[in-house]
């Protein structure tokens, strides 16, 4: 959302075109702050599925080779899309409160999962 404007500024001193210079181009403030909070919620749900990835792979090693494996699995089968339907299951969304109670509910449930993991390695004397 805010490269957006970035982009418009340097397309308008870089080029001859002047489309940009018109209203319809603009977005408003509530769809800046809109996009704002939805980059934000995807950031922090990416670092979670990160943050239990890592989680994982110091439970074992052999984590390593499964997450990668299930990740080319899900992406590869064309006759199964489940990856495609993860990832429109959060990017289809239209509704910014509905959207927003996917992520923190997926947030909370990866964190939580994350904590239980994290309880079973402490550190033995």
């Amino acid at each position: 959302m805010l490269v957006s404007n970035l982009l418009r500024v340097g397309i308008t001193f870089f080029s001859d075109a002047n489309i940009f210079l018109n209203q319809s181009f603009s977005i408003s403030f509530l769809e800046l702050i809109i996009g704002i909070v939805a980059t934000t919620m995807y950031v922090i749900l990416i670092a979670s599925i990160g943050y239990i990835i890592g989680m994982l792979v110091q439970l074992s090693k052999l984590f390593v080779i499964i997450i990668p494996s299930l990740f080319i699995a899900l992406t590869m089968g064309s006759a199964n899309p489940s990856m495609e339907y993860i990832v429109a299951f959060y990017s289809k969304e239209t509704s910014l409160f509905l959207f927003a109670l996917k992520v923190l509910i997926t947030i909370s449930i990866l964190f939580a999962g994350a904590i239980f993991i994290s309880n079973r390695m402490e550190v033995r004397r």
